[in-house]
């Protein structure tokens, strides 16, 4: 028994350090050092949610797209490693210019951690591109509220994205479509489209 603990415990502790090696091999670029720490990691440490993350930063390295979303798509069933695999897949989906994708993967991060910095300013970015105007309205000042914004940034997005609202709706004549331009005016007075 002692001995196959001994053999276990060995087998782990090389797992471990080849995970570690691996991530290190990673951040400096090393393309055929990590490919094999990820071969070693994966082979004493089975299934462990952070190998699955070793193999999809190393696929990511080494520029294989398709198999970079097969392993984050892997790990969407941890829980120790779903924030993670969605950010990634959603990192993917913007580089092939999939928005709708991309807001879908930012609403399911935002769902599991609603105070994270990152999501909250690409769910702000992503709804301004979708024109998701309340979405987006909320997502900046929940950014100023968090500080990730200043003030003047705040004023100025919030200016903007009711010009644009008031612009989409120009057709429409309503007093609320009125109340947007005067108080985009408010927030970007020297925003010379919106003085016009």
């Amino acid at each position: 028994k002692r001995y196959k603990k001994s053999l276990k415990d060995k087998k782990l502790n090389r797992g471990l350090t080849a995970l570690t090696q691996g991530f290190a091999a990673i951040a400096a670029g090393d393309i055929k050092q990590a490919r094999t720490l990820t071969s070693r990691a994966r082979s004493d440490l089975n299934n462990m949610p952070l190998t699955k993350l070793l193999a999809a930063q190393t696929a990511q390295l080494e520029g294989k797209r398709e198999l970079t979303k097969e392993h984050y798509t892997s790990m969407l069933g941890d829980k120790e490693t779903e924030i993670i695999a969605i950010k990634g897949l959603l990192l993917e989906a913007k580089q092939d210019n999939d928005i709708n994708k991309a807001l879908f993967l930012a609403e399911k991060a935002y769902a599991l951690r609603p105070d994270s910095d990152w999501v909250i300013l690409i769910l702000l970015e992503l709804s301004k591109k979708l024109k998701r105007w309340q979405t987006a309205i909320d997502m900046t000042k929940k950014a100023l509220k968090y500080k990730l914004i200043t003030r003047e940034n705040s004023n100025r997005i919030l200016g903007l994205i009711l010009f644009e609202k008031y612009i989409e709706q120009s057709n429409a004549l309503s007093s609320s479509h009125d109340d947007d331009i005067k108080s985009a005016y408010k927030l970007v007075p020297d925003f010379t489209p919106i003085v016009v």
